[in-house]
């Protein structure tokens, strides 16, 4: 039981998602949203600390997750989410439709999840002698572009690549994917690409939805 004083530290780690991109104005991205979830289902006030740039791939993200600054607030956090891929997708897409090659969707593809791989490697590596409860929670991806097959491909592969990390326990892989599938329209902002205010919201509550296994 936490006193009065004492509060949960929740780092937030990743791409636009994680910024807010595509939220109405003054609007939060998920991660306020979860955090509101959490002082509710855990009676305790939740700090948060936001590690995240809009636009980058899953290699930028590593870059942030290794420098030494930020090691010490990973260590810390009791509650980390981590987006990214996104933007690896939609660049990969891009490439495709002006070349066809589809050897470069999977190279990049290959080159998103060893990203990943980093990425998780370097946070168990910072929470292996942490000396408090913590849980990881990680977003797979949606996919903003249902029509194209390439593109719900990809996303099928890298999706089942990250639910590779879900050990039932510290670490749970959120299902954004089947949460948004079907219901494009509706979630997506004006962009197509980004959620929008009820996107986010959904975000959260499939976060919320995974429990708290490893901090209660």
């Amino acid at each position: 039981m936490k006193d009065k004083h004492s509060y949960l530290k929740y780092a937030a780690l990743g791409d636009s998602l994680t910024v807010g991109v595509g939220a109405s104005l003054f609007a939060p991205s998920f991660v306020s949203y979860y955090a509101r979830f959490i002082e509710r289902n855990l009676c305790s006030p939740v700090r948060i600390n936001v590690y995240a740039k809009s636009g980058i791939e899953t290699g930028d993200v590593l870059e942030i997750v290794k420098t030494e600054a930020l090691h010490e607030k990973i260590n810390e956090a009791n509650i980390i989410t981590l987006s990214a891929g996104a933007n690896d997708l939609i660049n990969a897409s891009r490439t495709f439709e002006s070349t066809g090659n589809n050897e470069e969707l999977m190279q990049s593809l290959k080159e998103c999840r060893e990203n990943i791989d980093h990425i998780m490697d370097v946070i168990k590596e910072l929470k292996s002698n942490c000396g408090q409860p913590y849980m990881i929670r990680l977003l797979n991806l949606y996919n903003p572009f249902p029509d194209i097959q390439f593109a719900d491909k990809w996303i099928h592969l890298f999706n089942r690549a990250l639910n590779g990390f879900d050990d039932g326990h510290l670490i749970r892989v959120a299902d954004i994917y089947s949460a948004f599938k079907g219901k494009e329209a509706e979630l997506l902002s004006v962009d197509k690409v980004h959620p929008n205010d009820r996107g986010y919201q959904l975000i959260a509550k499939c976060l919320n939805d995974l429990g708290y296994e490893g901090i209660t």
